[in-house]
């Protein structure tokens, strides 16, 4: 146990830390997971196996100064919108329209599937229609929620939005 708190004293190199954990421990697996992945991610878990090695025996380890690390933090942007303000009418119909869709979009799944899987002219003919009627359906619902998430992560309402409203009249298709 000496060999621990040795390598606590001083300046933890990781390799030397596993091959320590190696000699002191049989849970292969745990060793492998060390051996495995890198310092970056594991050193303050290897530290911790260690320490709980020890058995709460009480170490007196001076720490060394420890140079602060400055780390670059990369953040998204803040979107414009705030909590406060309310949803623009114009995002609140489009969000209502893409419920619609969506509504209709699993509608026309759901046709499908009981179809079945048989393969005769009725049945392909109907799988065809299911099938026709919903390609507008999917593309109008990945347009308008690209527009929808557009405000929400700039807080402008797209110019594009007003125009490609169809004011609720989507169909269910295949009724």
């Amino acid at each position: 146990m000496d060999d621990i708190i040795q390598w606590l004293a001083k300046g933890k190199d990781y390799a030397e830390g596993v091959r320590i954990l190696d000699r002191h421990t049989r849970n292969r697996a745990l060793i492998r997971h060390f051996q495995c992945t890198t310092p970056k991610f594991a050193a303050a878990k290897l530290e911790y196996e260690l320490r709980k090695l020890l058995k709460n025996k009480p170490v007196s380890v001076s720490k060394p100064a420890v140079t602060p690390v400055v780390k670059q933090v990369i953040t998204k942007p803040e979107p414009q919108v705030s909590p406060k303000t309310p949803i623009p009418d114009i995002i609140a119909q489009a969000k209502s329209e893409l419920y619609e869709l969506f509504t209709a979009i699993s509608i026309a799944h759901r046709k499908l599937y009981e179809l079945g899987e048989g393969n005769s002219e009725d049945v392909m003919a109907q799988r065809r229609r299911i099938l026709q009627d919903r390609l507008p359906l999917i593309r109008r619902y990945e347009r308008l929620y690209l527009l929808k998430e557009k405000y929400f992560d700039t807080g402008v309402v797209p110019a594009e939005l007003p125009r490609t409203r169809r004011h609720g009249d989507v169909q269910v298709c295949c009724q």
